[in-house]
């Protein structure tokens, strides 16, 4: 997807769908200077299948991995530094759309 672009994910239950967008989501906030967009997502949550805890963990993990890469690349120790599970959270807008006026 593109900055400024929708993207609807389809498929059967099981296949993936909200464990991709919620990567997706948090891969969007990794710092241009770790080949990351550097910014937010929207996760508009048809079927409340959104998963806090889960985003959570994610962005723990990739923050965690952020910071194990700015230790090989000093300098990009500052990026690395405002980058943080609370940061990565706060770039991810979820809404919950109950029926189709809502999207």
């Amino acid at each position: 997807a593109k900055p400024g672009k929708v993207l609807e994910v389809c498929g059967g239950p099981g296949a993936g769908k909200t464990q991709l967008l919620l990567q997706l989501c948090v891969d969007a906030t990794i710092p241009h200077q770790f080949c990351g967009a550097g910014g937010s997502s929207v996760f508009i949550d048809a079927d409340g299948s959104f998963a806090p805890s889960r985003c959570a963990q994610l962005a723990k993990e990739v923050a965690k991995h952020v910071h194990r890469l700015a230790r090989k690349k000093p300098e990009h120790q500052a990026a690395a530094a405002s980058y943080s599970e609370d940061a990565c959270l706060d770039a991810i807008h979820v809404y919950r759309a109950l029926d189709h006026g809502g999207v």
